[in-house]
This record gives C-alpha cells, sequence and structure tokens, in this order.
C-alpha cells in the first residue's frame, strides 16, 4: 500500500489566511471590472444621447503619474452652466506644462459634454478616459486567477490538509 502521508500541505489556519487573501484580491478585481463597466456605459451613454455646451478653463488640477517617470499633468478645471445652474468639472486625463501654459490656460474655452437631463455628469471635450478595456481585463485577471490556483490548491491537496490521525 502506498501513502500520502509525505505529502506537505498547509493547515487550516494557513488556508484561512490564504483564502482571505484571495477574497481580497478577487474583490479589487471585481471593483476594478465595475468600475470599467461603468466607464463604458457613461461613454454609451454620452455617444447615444448628449448635450455640448462651451466652459472656461478656471483652474488646473496637478496630477502626478506613479510611473517610473513620474511625469506631472495639469487636468483643467471647467466651470460651465447647464439647465440655468453653474457646474464645475476636473477633466479625467490632463496635460504637459506646456500645453498648459499655452493652448489650454485659465480663461481659455472649451467644451463640456454631459448625459441629458444629467448635467453633473459632464466630461471635458478631449480629456475624456476611455480606457475601459484595459481595466475590465485587469479586473478579470485580479478575480479569476487568485480564485482558480486556491481551488487548484484545494483540488491537488495542499490547502486544507488536515493532520493524519491513523498511525
Amino acid at each position: 500500500m502506498h501513502s500520502d502521508s509525505t505529502r506537505a500541505g498547509l493547515g487550516l489556519k494557513a488556508s484561512l489566511i490564504i483564502l482571505g487573501i484571495v477574497l481580497m484580491i478577487a474583490y479589487i478585481g471585481y471593483s476594478a471590472l465595475k468600475g470599467a463597466l461603468q466607464v463604458r456605459s457613461d461613454n454609451i451613454a454620452l455617444a447615444q444621447d448628449s448635450i455640448r455646451v462651451t466652459g472656461r478653463i478656471v483652474d488646473h488640477e496637478l496630477h502626478t503619474d506613479n510611473s517610473a517617470q513620474r511625469v506631472s499633468w495639469y487636468r483643467p478645471v471647467v466651470a460651465y452652466r447647464a439647465d440655468g445652474h453653474d457646474f464645475q468639472v476636473t477633466a479625467q486625463n490632463g496635460a504637459k506644462l506646456t500645453e498648459t501654459m499655452t493652448v489650454f490656460k485659465v480663461g481659455t474655452p472649451i467644451d463640456v459634454v454631459y448625459p441629458r437631463g444629467r448635467p453633473g455628469d459632464a466630461r471635458v471635450v478631449g480629456f475624456e478616459f476611455d480606457g475601459w478595456v484595459g481595466l475590465a481585463i485587469v479586473g478579470v485577471g485580479m478575480m479569476l486567477l487568485p480564485v482558480l490556483l486556491f481551488a487548484w490548491g484545494v483540488w491537488a491537496r495542499f490547502l486544507f490538509v488536515l493532520p493524519d490521525k491513523s498511525g
């Protein structure tokens, strides 16, 4: 007879800790996927039924990316009037300092688009974020990969291995 008693594996406590980590990573992936689908939905709503108004750049918000280059972007803050009310929107993407000082300086008129009936959900034309596909791929990967690896660990009897009481 062959015994599997030499097989190493993690017990209940370690397996539960790993399960908690897997669930946290999967939740982050779910949130990324949900955000990507919301961006897609908003983009479709804007494409189907939107209103375009002209606003003015009133300020710039500094945003430094977290990449190795540490590039600073300046996102225009635009004031606009819609449905008799004043609104402000910060662009989703930014411009470099040279563009901010020349093309997109304070006081420059710029178009804003918003879904009909929702003027507070505006976007600055030319600065929209439409990279929802990459975010969705990352979200799905973060949801599926850890869960599949965890399932494999349970199937391979590496996780939730209980001590052999036979002796």
